[in-house]
């Protein structure tokens, strides 16, 4: 009895992280590596060195957890507001982290 509770147990957890990739708007286009910040980057997005570095420090310390090290190709506030929201709250980040963590992935799309 206990094996089949552990193994309906897995395939919870199985089914609930697969991807339904046939819906489009599920499908996000991303770019093939999250960069690491440079001055460069902070510039053309005009952002400080110090947010981009703490964005990523989130992007790789908290969504990594659950993502691929990809940053999506044009993650806008509005676009992206309302997902983070519950994506920040479920990682325990702070606004301040959150503002970064979005500041990064503009910044890492240009």
């Amino acid at each position: 009895m206990t094996k089949m509770i552990w193994s309906a147990g897995l395939a919870l957890v199985v089914a609930s992280c697969a991807s339904k990739t046939s819906d489009p708007m599920r499908v996000l286009k991303t770019k093939t590596e999250a960069p690491q910040p440079t001055a460069a980057m902070a510039a053309r997005a005009g952002e400080s060195l110090d947010t981009l570095g703490q964005g990523y420090w989130v992007f790789q310390r908290k969504c990594l957890e659950c993502h691929e090290s990809r940053v999506p190709e044009n993650p806008s506030l509005a676009a992206w507001h309302p997902t983070m929201i519950g994506m920040s709250w479920n990682a325990g980040l702070s606004d301040e982290e959150e503002a970064a963590l979005i500041a990064y992935m503009k910044a890492a799309a240009q």
